[in-house]
């Protein structure tokens, strides 16, 4: 989908950027993108992919707000506590950025959610084995540069081709 004038105020910094420029931020807009667990990793990748104008987030995680989380679970709140991370996290996403696409699971992930085509899947290490036999790719979220690796394989990531 191409961008209209409001796209182009709010990725004007992408568009400068040689990496990604317009065809690059169409690309994102027009990802899908899976995150499970909203703990203290999935928090700022999601805010800032959320940020960054990916079309589709899918945010899957059981749990629910405890008080212990708020020091390094950025996106809740005091008032969160005991609500479902996924539903909170939803709120505050589409706060920042009402034209990404966010669909919630609040449940631990399954083949159900796991069947799904996304361009690009982002999780613990615990998932590898069974996301390894979906043919899902795995990426590391410990990865220093995060944002350039996302953008550099949205363009060529598909559920049906053997990922390494």
């Amino acid at each position: 989908m191409p961008l209209n004038d409001d796209d182009f105020m709010r990725y004007s910094r992408h568009l400068l950027m040689d990496d990604i420029g317009e065809s690059g931020q169409e690309k994102l807009s027009n990802s899908r993108i899976l995150i499970v667990g909203l703990g203290g990793l999935g928090c700022p990748v999601s805010t800032y992919l959320a940020g960054a104008g990916v079309g589709s987030l899918t945010l899957c995680d059981p749990d629910r707000v405890d008080k212990t989380n708020l020091q390094r679970q950025v996106l809740f709140r005091s008032e969160d506590c005991g609500e479902f991370k996924v539903s909170c996290a939803k709120d505050r996403l589409k706060a920042l950025n009402d034209n990404v696409n966010i669909e919630i699971y609040p449940r631990a992930v399954d083949t159900e959610i796991l069947d799904y085509h996304y361009d690009f899947s982002i999780y613990s290490d615990y998932l590898k084995k069974v996301c390894h036999k979906e043919t899902i790719l795995v990426f590391d979220t410990i990865k220093a540069d995060l944002y350039k690796e996302i953008f550099n394989n949205v363009q060529i990531i598909k559920k049906d081709e053997q990922t390494v």
